[in-house]
């Protein structure tokens, strides 16, 4: 049995005017078909508008997400380099000085118990590490050189076990001997480098320091001179 449907909306009024009463109610049906598949078109085409409205929705509120997110970073980011740029609020000097270049008073905490060492001397008669009082003029030695041979040391020569008149070993690149009024242990700093007072000499005082090196050689090419002494 074919399709024998009939098309009802392409008939004239005089047509329709002769259909029997099942060709009316089929009519009716047709029609109402047709009436609830547009209704489930439109729905559908409701619901996809609310979809992208939603979407249209969630995609600003991000864009807005976004937006406040930089601003957060680019804040953050200027106090970092706010932070950076600022100098220490607190420097800990010896001397209102080198450390301290550029800082205000009330930014700069001075040390008391070492202001009396630089007390009275020139900047250039201090030796400053890092902002700090490494060590203390003394003035211009005599600096010399011993080993302990007979011909530096005489009878105290001890070539197997230098030992030093306080007792401890004597080491390159440590001993020195200084005249009495420098107690065993002071540490003098001598052309940058850092001796320990650990043995005497009977001609060595007054201004005169003599430095100790493990063989006489050593001791002979020891640029013997005058050289600014400083104290830690």
């Amino acid at each position: 049995m074919g399709n024998d449907r009939k098309d009802y909306t392409a008939m004239t009024e005089k047509e329709l005017r002769r259909l029997s009463r099942m060709d009316l109610l089929e009519m009716l049906l047709e029609q109402s078909r047709e009436v609830e598949r547009l209704q489930k078109e439109l729905e559908t085409v409701k619901n996809q508008l609310s979809d992208r409205r939603i979407m249209e929705q969630e995609a600003g509120s991000i864009a807005e997400a976004s937006l406040k997110l930089n601003k957060v970073f680019e804040a953050a980011q200027q106090a970092a380099d706010t932070t950076k740029s600022e100098p220490t609020t607190q420097m800990k000097v010896k001397d209102k000085d080198k450390s301290a270049a550029g800082l205000p008073d009330d930014q700069i905490s001075v040390d008391p118990s070492t202001e009396k060492s630089t007390d009275g001397l020139p900047d250039d008669k201090v030796i400053y590490v890092n902002g700090e009082t490494s060590g203390t003029y003394l003035g211009t030695f005599w600096i010399t050189a011993y080993c302990p041979c007979p011909i530096c040391c005489g009878e105290y020569s001890n070539m197997d076990n230098p030992t030093t008149a306080s007792g401890a070993p004597a080491v390159e690149g440590v001993t020195c001997a200084a005249p009495s009024n420098f107690a065993f242990g002071t540490e003098l700093i001598v052309d940058g480098h850092t001796y320990t007072v650990q043995d005497r000499g009977g001609a060595i005082n007054g201004n005169h320091l003599d430095i100790y090196f493990s063989n006489h050689q050593a001791a002979l090419n020891f640029a013997t001179g005058y050289y600014d002494v400083y104290v830690k």
